[in-house]
């Protein structure tokens, strides 16, 4: 896949809401942290990665916090985040 293809494909993907298409195709590549990975290591988080999704139950479309305990916290943990704060429950008053 050349790097407009696959720039183009991170774009369609992410929408530039969070790295830009550059950075996600060429850009990371330069830093060391990315550097350091290995194939092994990577094979390991697509395995874990794909565990994690198959496990959520679509076909029941859960709810917002059911997406983030069985989703976004276990995919958040297994790349290594350690602090974040769930979201915060405001009540309504007129």
């Amino acid at each position: 896949m050349s790097g407009n293809d696959r720039r183009e494909r991170i774009e369609a993907v992410f929408q530039g809401s969070l790295f830009t298409g550059d950075f996600l195709a060429s850009g990371i590549a330069d830093l060391d942290e990315y550097k350091a990975l290995d194939d092994s290591w990577l094979h390991d988080l697509e395995s874990d990665l794909r565990r994690i999704f198959e496990r959520f139950p679509r076909e029941l479309s859960p709810n917002e916090s059911q997406t983030e305990d069985d989703l976004i916290w276990p995919v958040l943990g297994r790349l290594g985040w350690t602090a974040w704060l769930r979201q915060q429950k405001f009540s309504i008053r007129g």
